[in-house]
């Protein structure tokens, strides 16, 4: 029998191919037979007297240096609280208790309310059920004494009731009531983020009128046209369109300008530090030239590279709307497939006249925005020009009042001098031109190898193609006319235009509509006939776009999810080889075996032996971190455009990679193809599997939220990943210059204790839904767990609330979207603990019960595909009543201007970049020493 056994075990190992048999151990997950009420007492008194330590150490040190606990004040005081006054030790507590949750919306936004009224909501469901589960279940489950090998802590749990004892209708009644309890107040919860999220959508911010346009036709790809097209379904309500660019070698121009700035800044340190001019070699020159003086010449040179690419792009853009604007109407007709010749422009004239009159009424009344001046206004009777903060933008109201970019470079040379004081450096003190005489060590070419490669490869023609091969990477672009064998120009017969043509524009857009109304049927509705054109969504806030992910196609974003995909599911597989290999490394045994001493200290103290036998859980804890940044890094390779639905997606894997792989799999068969192998022989099985593996992980999970609800919040509150990233900084990063220590490498992770940076929601909120599948589960088996999730839930809700309001940067804001993705976290939690009851009841032969228990899987299902349709979509979208009362309401006030910083905000980064200038702390005469 044991050799059969053996056999069936070898046969089931599906990774033989992939990883050896060790690194495949059950063994090394199994935590249930030294874990009893003895080492959770320990757990308790360790990580009780850290948290003590920590909050007296908070609270001695924020009277001592209040900075290094709030540094978000100084960050941005306007849009922060005040600091907590240090009148007495404690005193921040009562101040901290007392914020109420307008001053969390108003300084921190709806995504950082959401995330307390997430730690309350669950701390409300285990005290609420914590009282059937203390006075009903523990005492039946303390009397059961079935099982006389039952350690002291599985004598509390229902692995002491007997088989077939009624006993076991009090659980079932348990769940019922953990089921009811969490679907009334996630009810409630839902209504109040309807009105939460109705409210954030009312403000008059314009970027809640901005939509993101995908999939945008070859023949589309200008912003009059597009414009035009938008205004012909939407009269009379489009404010603007900003079209996105390939700027690709501009973007190369100003990440190699960045690169050198901070290079002659820490030339400039090291000299005014040593008193010695450094000197460095370049390129294939015989002697060292002085670094100074070449890096002030390059930076100037780039600064002058950047500005001309700048309005060569600007200008590449007018030109193209110019040309574009004669036939913009034909294009949309023929989209349109408009029969009346004409219609659509007697359409647009009829609404042009109130169009104009409203752009007017808002342009004369606009105001100074940040430090440039929004407000000059023309008065002449045909277009408004609404001058902008930079030097060479321009923008005016055309014929059918959509604000589009003018001309407005007459006082700009073909070598815009927009770095003087770089200019200086080349000049002597008559002011007579010095040519330099530093070779730079590379050339900025205008196409990268790929993009050349493919512009030769898609010419039309061979003299096409031998002009492209003769230009090289600086080529410029050339239209090319070919023609079909009918005749016509081939872009005429079909949505693709010739390869020079595609790469002006992008294929994705900015639209801001003057009203509510309109940018609420704009979401909503499909634009096109074409599967993928002109998919509109709503846009996400200007510094929650991933800028440089404009750049993807939609086929190059199939195949790079495609990759994606196939990378999680072999992560998922091959996830128990680290797992298992430092379960081996650092489990009790095995420390004990490499340490002879502690082995002998374990035995004289059962307190040492406790804290060894939390090593490995804290080495698994750890190990967990390492998935975020890589689930992130993902997310950015797929082509998201905005930051938040990278966190989205992450959030959505990282919490089902932690329920199948922590939750499931390492308590149930070892890895994922040993469970899906199991579960594939048998079906009927997987609830047994559930019902006879987890209740031995109980003293483990207890221990592992106890874990997170001292030692966890207490290293929050203290901010220690935080200090030990800017000790990373300083140890491995150059921090000379103001400008190395602003620098956040390796994705933002590294940074200065007084830089933050932002708060990492998905990795946060999926270990801690992790937590309420674990209390859910083991609520009605194991209710002793519900004190550490009152005790985790209860300090995270207040802690948190300090660390949102005061320590990290709020970088973008979605209106509370996480909800929905709580909430269904809520459901699925539920759902697995009622699977596992009805495994509990199959092993105890209560089979009556098993059927009540599908009959509430069945009725939990129902209720979670009705409150996906009934509150998400009434959540995500402003209401059509409400919309068309703001309209109206707008109509009647006279407003502030046209907020033309929301227009230039969506203008991709590298068109806004201004000429940059070393950032020292002390006086140095920049172009005294580079004439040296």
């Amino acid at each position: 029998s044991n050799n059969k056994n053996l056999i069936n075990l070898q046969m089931s190992r599906r990774l033989d191919w992939l990883l050896p048999a060790w690194l495949e151990d059950v063994n090394a997950f199994d935590q249930s037979m030294n874990e009893d009420m003895s080492t959770i007492g320990y757990t308790i008194l360790f990580n009780t007297i850290i948290f003590i330590c920590c909050i007296l150490f908070f609270s001695f040190h924020r009277q001592i240096d209040p900075k290094m606990f709030t540094p978000l004040v100084d960050m941005l005081p306007k849009k922060t609280l005040p600091r907590i006054p240090n009148d007495t030790l404690f005193g921040w507590v009562y101040h901290l208790y007392n914020i109420t949750e307008e001053q969390l919306i108003e300084k921190g936004g709806y995504d950082q309310l959401y995330l307390i009224r997430f730690y309350k909501l669950s701390f409300k469901i285990c005290a609420c059920y914590s009282i059937y589960a203390f006075l009903v279940l523990l005492p039946i489950n303390r009397t059961g004494n079935a099982d006389t090998n039952a350690n002291t802590f599985e004598i509390w749990s229902m692995t002491n009731i007997p088989q077939g004892s009624v006993r076991c209708w009090y659980h079932l009644i348990g769940v019922y009531i953990l089921t009811g309890i969490t679907i009334y107040f996630l009810e409630k919860e839902f209504v109040t983020y309807a009105k939460h999220r109705h409210n954030y959508l009312r403000q008059r911010h314009p970027r809640l009128r901005t939509v993101l346009v995908e999939g945008i036709p070859h023949k589309m790809r200008s912003n009059v046209t597009l414009a035009t097209y938008f205004e012909a379904l939407y009269p009379n309500a489009i404010l603007c369109v900003r079209l996105a660019q390939d700027i690709r070698y501009l973007d190369r121009l100003v990440s190699e300008r960045e690169l050198a700035i901070s290079k002659l800044e820490r030339f400039i340190y090291k000299h005014y530090k040593s008193n010695e001019r450094p000197t460095i070699r370049v390129g294939n020159m015989l002697g060292p030239v002085d670094a100074i003086k070449y890096y002030s010449q390059l930076v100037a040179s780039l600064n002058d590279a950047v500005a001309k690419e700048q309005v060569s792009a600007y200008r590449l853009a007018l030109k193209e709307d110019r040309f574009s604007g004669t036939t913009a109407i034909n294009v949309i007709e023929e989209f349109l497939a408009v029969t009346e010749i004409g219609s659509i422009r007697r359409l647009l004239k009829e609404k042009s006249g109130s169009s104009r009159k409203w752009m007017k009424s808002r342009a004369n009344s606009s105001k100074n925005i940040g430090n440039g001046d929004y407000g000059s206004v023309s008065d002449n009777n045909t277009d408004t020009n609404l001058e902008t903060s930079s030097s060479y933008l321009a923008y005016q109201t055309n014929e059918y009042g959509v604000v589009v970019p003018v001309d407005n470079m007459e006082t700009i040379n073909d070598t815009p001098e927009i770095t003087k004081e770089f200019d200086l450096i080349s000049t002597d003190e008559n002011g007579h031109s010095i040519q330099p005489n530093i070779r730079f060590p590379f050339i900025f070419y205008k196409m990268t190898y790929a993009e050349w490669l493919y512009k030769l490869w898609t010419s039309p023609t061979f003299s096409d193609a031998w002009r492209v091969f003769k230009d090289g990477r600086e080529g410029e672009r050339h239209n090319t006319n070919s023609q079909t064998a009918n005749g016509k120009p081939e872009e005429h017969i079909a949505l693709i235009a010739p390869p020079e043509e595609r790469k002006m524009f992008l294929s994705k857009a900015f639209v801001t509509f003057k009203t509510f109304a309109a940018a609420t049927i704009a979401r909503q509705v499909i634009h096109m006939q074409l599967a993928g054109h002109l998919a509109v969504s709503e846009a996400p806030e200007p510094t929650d776009i991933v800028w440089h992910n404009l750049y993807t196609t939609r086929k190059s974003v199939f195949f790079r999810r495609l990759f994606v995909e196939f990378a999680i599911i072999l992560l998922n597989i091959v996830w128990v080889a680290p797992v298992t290999l430092i379960s081996f490394v650092v489990s009790e045994n095995a420390l004990r075996s490499y340490f002879p001493f502690l082995d002998r200290w374990c035995q004289a103290s059962d307190w040492i032996q406790s804290a060894v036998e939390l090593v490995q859980p804290g080495a698994l804890v750890c190990l967990m971190y390492v998935l975020p940044p890589i689930l992130n890094g993902l997310g950015l390779l797929e082509g998201y455009v905005s930051y938040s639905a990278i966190q989205f997606r992450a959030f959505d894997r990282y919490f089902f990679f932690l329920i199948i792989n922590v939750f499931l799999v390492t308590t149930i068969a070892g890895s994922v193809i040993d469970c899906v192998h199991d579960i594939y022989m048998d079906p009927a099985s997987a609830f047994e599997l559930l019902g006879t593996s987890l209740p031995k992980m109980g003293a483990f999970f207890t221990n592992y939220v106890f874990i997170k609800a001292f030692t966890g919040l207490g290293m929050e509150i203290m901010r220690f990943a935080s200090i030990f990233t800017s000790i990373l900084k300083l140890l491995f990063t150059s921090n000379v210059t103001p400008r190395d220590r602003r620098a956040t490498p390796l994705l933002g992770s590294i940074r200065i204790l007084a830089s933050p940076g932002w708060f990492g929601y998905s990795k946060i909120f999926a270990q801690d839904l992790l937590q309420i599948v674990v209390l859910f589960n083991y609520a009605s088996i194991s209710p002793l767990i519900l004190v550490a999730g009152m005790c985790y839930f209860g300090l995270a809700s207040f802690i948190y609330k300090h660390q949102m309001l005061y320590v990290y940067e709020p970088i973008y804001e979605t209106g509370g979207k996480w909800w929905p993705k709580l909430a269904r976290c809520y459901v699925v939690a539920l759902l697995l603990a009622q699977a596992t009851m009805i495994g509990m009841m199959i092993l105890k032969e209560t089979y009556r019960e098993v059927y009540l228990l599908g009959f509430l899987f069945l009725l939990t299902s129902i209720y979670y595909w009705n409150m996906s349709k009934t509150y998400v979509p009434l959540a995500n979208q402003l209401p059509f009543d409400m919309a068309t009362s703001m309209d109206l309401d707008q109509l009647n006030e006279r407003e502030e201007g046209i907020d033309l910083a929301v227009i230039e905000s969506y203008i991709q980064p590298s068109l806004r970049a201004q000429s940059v200038h070393p950032d020292i702390e002390f006086p140095y005469d920049i172009r005294a020493s580079a004439r040296v």
